[in-house]
């Protein structure tokens, strides 16, 4: 059965995204039980310390709000609105429901997937719906054409302050969803630019989802220490 289509931006409305010291506690799941270490008023303890499960409870809100950021900042293409991974294409229904599994996994055991095949197998599309649902899920996923990035990087780099915020979107997302590698001219800077985002990632342990027609991503066309990188462990869906 499909899931509702839900709009995001709806979800994490500004007026939403950090709540009042009052109502912190109305959405804690210990308010008015005894197990409650506060007053369950503010979220305070009655030492002045902020509460664990309030500090939770922000936390959720902070990264509702690091999503719709990336909405803005980064939308994902307006041709691919409906795409979902309930409701594939035929020919992607196996690769949709590994998508799901991935997804429902918890954040520190997902590896880098790879979705590789053919021009106009469904790739993109997939991973559009991807991020749709890790969206809906609450994740900051972020969706990138890799010479689209190339091109505001490069634009950014005269401006140190928009180039520190892009470098942190794309090394800070939960998930960042790299679409068409291998596209982009080869050039040092292109290789440079693409490791430093790739090696980052792969030391804070966050996870990767590219899309390549490269058939053999250990060829020349990708940069050998890019590849080691994205294939240690790496999921792979072939198309």
């Amino acid at each position: 059965m499909e899931k509702p289509d839900l709009n995001v931006l709806e979800i994490f409305r500004p007026e939403r995204e950090m709540p009042r010291r009052e109502t912190i506690c109305s959405e804690c799941p210990l308010r008015g039980k005894p197990e409650c270490p506060g007053d369950g008023l503010d979220g305070f303890l009655r030492d002045g310390r902020m509460c664990h499960h309030a500090v939770l409870i922000i936390e959720a809100h902070h990264r509702r709000e690091r999503v719709r950021q990336l909405l803005r900042d980064f939308p994902l293409p307006a041709r691919m609105a409906g795409a979902t991974l309930y409701n594939p294409r035929q020919r992607q229904t196996y690769q949709a429901a590994d998508l799901i599994a991935w997804a429902e996994m918890p954040q520190a055991t997902r590896q880098n997937v790879l979705l590789r095949g053919a021009s106009g197998a469904g790739k993109t599309h997939l991973a559009v719906a991807l991020c749709r649902e890790l969206h809906r899920r609450g994740e900051a996923a972020l969706f990138v054409c890799v010479p689209d990035l190339l091109y505001r990087m490069r634009e950014a780099m005269q401006y140190p302050e928009q180039a520190a915020e892009l470098a942190d979107a794309v090394e800070s997302a939960d998930v960042l969803v790299l679409d068409d590698l291998g596209a982009e001219r080869s050039t040092e800077y292109a290789e440079e630019q693409i490791f430093r985002i790739v090696n980052a990632r792969y030391n804070a342990a966050r996870p990767l989802v590219v899309t390549t027609n490269i058939a053999d991503t250990a060829g020349q066309s990708l940069h050998a220490r890019v590849v080691r990188r994205l294939m240690d462990g790496a999921f792979i869906l072939d198309f």
